[in-house]
């Protein structure tokens, strides 16, 4: 087989891999153009400078670029970040314009700027949660606070992109899928994390239950004391307590000894 034979045969098995994968439109079609424009060359190196010295020299790596950008594209649109997947769709036109584009790369330096936006925005979201979360275990008999009201606040102010409200963020599922919680523990958070950044923890309920119980314990208490005195002297007169100093053996096979032994009584 000749030479050129072979290099037809590989440019098409390009072009089919390509289309395979249903990624790589551009590569695809570029691949396969190669292949009409090589036919009439009689030898490999014929047609190498016949490309060398034609567009072709750089669409392939042009179509590369473009097809990794098409999917760049298409995953920030899923992902609710059209102003990222513009700046890529932008890119791909410049290129089909002008194959030196590719050369330029700017545009990742602006991608990067508007990804922290929402980079930004999912840390903030999970540490809403987090939060809430520790103040809702938190009670008014802790003596410190596992989070400030300041810190809480900020995390909302942070919420920017692809949306600065709460409540529409939350409803969005990857917003979802970043607290593992139940749906219905999802709902109250959605629900009370707001009320909570803006009036702060209520724990009068809790306090006044926990001094409801106590004095009702204060009254168990009284009521019983006369039987408890009564039953504690009971027992301290059955109740002794021995007092020693064990001494160490002086070898391994030997016993322990205890000197200075007393007998405490208890008495009331």
């Amino acid at each position: 087989m000749k030479d050129i034979e072979k290099a037809i045969n590989l440019y098409s098995m390009m072009a089919a891999r390509c289309e395979r994968t249903g990624y790589s439109p551009r590569q695809a079609r570029v691949y396969r153009e190669m292949v009409d424009f090589m036919r009439d060359c009689e030898t490999a190196d014929e047609a190498a400078i016949k490309i060398r010295n034609s567009k072709y020299f750089l669409a392939p790596s042009a179509a590369l670029l473009q097809d990794k950008l098409a999917a760049l594209e298409k995953a920030s649109r899923e992902s609710d970040m059209p102003d990222v997947a513009d700046v890529y769709r932008k890119k791909i036109e410049e290129i089909e314009a002008d194959p030196a584009a590719m050369y330029e790369t700017g545009y990742d330096a602006t991608v990067k700027n508007l990804k922290k936006a929402y980079f930004d925005t999912y840390n903030a979201f999970v540490r809403i949660f987090i939060a809430y979360f520790k103040l809702s275990c938190y009670s008014v008999l802790n003596k410190t606070t596992p989070i400030t009201m300041d810190a809480l606040r900020a995390d909302f102010a942070a919420l920017s992109k692809p949306d600065s409200d709460f409540a529409r963020l939350a409803a969005l599922e990857k917003f979802r899928s970043l607290i593992p919680v139940t749906d219905a523990g999802y709902a109250r958070f959605v629900k009370e994390a707001p009320i909570l950044a803006a009036n702060g923890p209520d724990y009068e309920a809790e306090k006044k239950a926990i001094e409801e119980e106590l004095k009702e314990l204060k009254k168990l208490v009284n009521a019983e004391k006369e039987a408890v005195m009564e039953a504690g002297k009971a027992n301290m007169q059955k109740m002794k307590q021995s007092q020693a100093i064990a001494v160490s053996p002086d070898s391994q096979t030997g016993s322990y000894t205890y000197i200075e032994e007393k007998i405490i009584d208890f008495n009331l």
